[in-house]
């Protein structure tokens, strides 16, 4: 059955494939530093709020939760100094091991490079 315009339909069959794919991931550790942002009027917070304890459990090298106040989904775009000060400021505090890393190992095998 195909839905009419303007229909949330598409959206939530859409969400539910982002839910079922996320299931491979259960119980995974990201052990990258990591930092989350969001707004506090994300739509996505009222489905599952923001929980630092949590997500520190999957994440431990979490550096810091920050919820931009008057913001939505689109931090980005909504407050876009705010999210430049705040990812800088992230990646400042990351110390990168760069050296250690092969450069094939830093492009994905679907985007390697073609050589002429």
């Amino acid at each position: 059955m195909r839905s009419t315009p303007g229909s949330r339909r598409p959206f939530r069959r859409s969400l539910q494939r982002f839910f079922d794919l996320g299931k491979a991931y259960k119980g995974v550790i990201i052990r990258q530093p990591a930092f989350c942002l969001t707004g506090e009027a994300d739509g996505v917070n009222k489905i599952r709020p923001v929980d630092e304890v949590e997500m520190r459990r999957a994440v431990p090298e979490l550096r810091g939760v920050r919820v931009l106040p008057d913001v939505g989904h689109w931090a980005h775009r909504e407050a876009p100094d705010a999210t430049i000060t705040l990812l800088l400021d992230f990646l400042r505090g990351c110390i990168c091991r760069i050296d250690k890393v092969q450069p094939r190992q830093l492009v994905h095998p679907r985007l390697k490079h073609r050589s002429s």
